[in-house]
């Protein structure tokens, strides 16, 4: 009978961890690496289109799991892009500064395509008070040739912003990136 009921207990906890899931967004709670990080300064808000942009489908690219949140603090976030396009005000971007870090390294860590960008450019810029962001881990991204690459679900934090140019503001002057290499 203890056994019966520790069973019943155990089945009762994995529903309301999936449950938990599916509330973050979760793409597919079996490749998703990581959690979300919320710093200081964010609060969660409801923008379902806004995270449906951000999550990828395994293989895809973009958020494997996430959560939409508006800026109650101005904070530092960081983009690293490539100076064949100019794209300073892309979608995608970090919290965490890209130091130490080479540019195979970050792209492993960021799941980022050679094909998608040359990662040659950094800026950082402080986020727009009440701009809405959604937050996660980032998902999987199978990479075209050459080279072909695959790079797993990461458990790193990402940024995405259905328009940066209204999310950011105070933007450092672009600098060659990586610093070293």
């Amino acid at each position: 009978m203890k056994s019966v009921a520790i069973g019943f207990l155990l089945l009762a906890l994995q529903s309301c961890t999936a449950v938990q899931n599916t509330d973050l967004g979760q793409s597919n709670p079996n490749t998703c690496a990581g959690s979300i990080n919320v710093p200081a300064g964010l609060a969660p808000v409801e923008n379902p289109s806004l995270l449906n942009m951000a999550l990828g489908a395994p293989g895809k690219g973009g958020l494997c799991l996430g959560e939409v949140f508006e800026v109650k603090k101005k904070l530092l976030v960081y983009r690293v892009y490539s100076s064949n396009t100019q794209n300073q005000f892309g979608h995608w971007w970090t919290f965490d500064k890209p130091d130490n870090v080479s540019r195979a390294e970050y792209r492993q860590e960021e799941d980022i395509c050679t094909s998608w960008s040359e990662l040659d450019l950094m800026v950082a810029c402080e986020l727009v008070l009440d701009a809405e962001l959604a937050l996660g881990p980032g998902q999987s991204a199978n990479c075209p040739g050459p080279p072909s690459m695959t790079y797993p679900a990461s458990p790193n934090n990402q940024i995405y912003f259905a328009s940066a140019q209204l999310s950011v503001a105070q933007c450092s002057t672009p600098v060659s990136w990586p610093i070293s290499e």
